[in-house]
């Protein structure tokens, strides 16, 4: 399950908290992508397994880099010590670290040309989600994010994306 916590984050904190409460051999991994400034996310933050960070908004909580973001959020916003926290910073690639606090980065893969950026950081979610499913490392998943995002951003629409 993701969720954006773009709206309504007071009726999203009950459905995760009832499912974070689910016997672990039943309960889905949860996935939270944090990316608008002036959200309650603190209520949501410590439920998900997999949180995603939007520059933008680790911008807002004081962070300098994609690095700064991935490590220092866990302690900041009192995350799980079992989460894995994911930021991309555009042009810069993206940062995470595992439930070990763990540090891994990848680069970007820029397209020849920029056509069309919408949805693309929805592409890299769903890459690195798809890629972690996949039983794939951390690292090879957020390079994966980072490489379909990439080829996303140099084409116009969705088709022919895959892992």
């Amino acid at each position: 399950m993701e969720s954006t916590g773009r709206t309504n984050i007071d009726k999203l904190a009950p459905v995760l908290s009832r499912i974070s409460r689910m016997d672990p051999a039943d309960r889905p991994k949860l996935s939270l992508e944090c990316e608008k400034e002036n959200r309650s996310y603190d209520t949501v933050l410590p439920l998900a397994d997999i949180v995603f960070i939007s520059k933008e908004l680790a911008i807002s909580w004081g962070l300098k880099s994609m690095t700064d973001a991935a490590v220092k959020i866990r302690h900041l916003k009192n995350l799980r010590p079992d989460s894995v926290v994911i930021c991309a910073w555009g042009d810069k690639g993206a940062a995470a670290t595992d439930s070990n606090g763990s540090l891994v980065k990848s680069g970007v893969f820029p397209p020849e040309k920029v056509l069309d950026t919408l949805g693309a950081g929805d592409t890299f979610n769903a890459a690195v989600i798809g890629s972690l499913v996949q039983g794939m490392s951390l690292a090879k998943s957020i390079e994966n994010g980072c490489r379909i995002a990439g080829k996303k951003v140099g084409q116009i629409g969705y088709n022919g994306l895959r892992l």
